[in-house]
């Protein structure tokens, strides 16, 4: 994973992303960005990459843990 030098991420105080969509200037973008489909389909697909992310994450953070810390919250 990389992390691009975007003021947006480099400044946060706490975990973040940036999600590109689209480009609401072209025509075709930017009838799919401004249609309930369009926006149904990117917040499905947003939350299904963080919950893709956190799991991934806890994978790695058990299989690190000490074992007699492993299941530990």
């Amino acid at each position: 994973m990389q992390q691009a030098a975007f003021m947006v991420l480099t400044t946060a105080r706490r975990p973040a992303i940036l999600v590109e969509t689209g480009f609401a200037t072209n025509p075709t973008d930017g009838a799919f960005l401004a249609s309930s489909l369009g926006e149904h389909k990117i917040a499905s697909a947003v939350a299904e990459g963080i919950t893709k992310y956190l799991q991934e994450f806890e994978r790695k953070r058990a299989a690190s843990a000490p074992a007699g810390e492993r299941g530990t919250p």
